[in-house]
């Protein structure tokens, strides 16, 4: 059954590809490139499921060092990821949202903090909170900070929004820091 899911994965991922390639249209072409990403999220995480012989929960270093992999397959060449987590274990809904933040900070900063061939990295990290039975996710980039929120304008994209609602699924707190200098996710939650 493993084996046919992940053909099945395999094919909806080339098919998003394929369909991705064909479309002119820059929104249209964001909105599939934000399904190509979540779905490999979610392939990541049925990976790491299995892996676990189908228990709930997932070790966060392996989820997100195969988030990690997702990631840089698809990033340009001018871009470096870095992904550092503590041991540990998620629930498969945490890591689910977990996995929709970093895929999409990680697009934001790609879109927006490196535009054109401006090099750089993003760093995200994932470890214990001093004092606290939870977690704190880290995710930054070096870049010339996204455009909007550098500006002072009102960033309502929907990467944001969907950052926002998966802090909300992990009943945690999202802040933000948007500099000249790069940008700053923050969020802190519970086990």
């Amino acid at each position: 059954m493993d084996h046919r899911v992940k053909n099945s994965f395999q094919t909806i991922a080339s098919l998003l590809r394929m369909a991705t390639r064909k479309v002119q249209d820059p929104d249209a072409k964001d909105v599939l490139a934000l399904v190509e990403r979540r779905f490999g999220a979610v392939a990541s995480l049925h990976s790491e499921l299995m892996g676990q012989g189908g228990r709930s929960k997932v070790q966060t270093t392996s989820y997100l060092e195969q988030l990690n992999k997702l990631l840089a397959a698809s990033a340009p060449d001018h871009v470096t990821i870095f992904c550092a987590a503590e041991p540990g274990e998620l629930q498969a809904v945490q890591a689910s949202a977990l996995g929709m933040i970093v895929s999409e900070f990680v697009a934001n900063s790609i879109k927006h903090a490196f535009a054109g061939d401006r090099a750089g990295e993003i760093r995200i990290s994932l470890r214990r909170q001093e004092g606290a039975e939870g977690w704190l996710l880290e995710c930054r980039d070096n870049g010339c900070g996204h455009a909007s929120a550098v500006s002072g304008a009102d960033s309502t994209g929907l990467g944001r929004m969907l950052m926002a609602t998966a802090a909300e699924q992990l009943n945690g707190r999202l802040t933000t820091d948007f500099s000249p200098e790069g940008a700053l996710l923050r969020v802190c939650f519970r086990d």
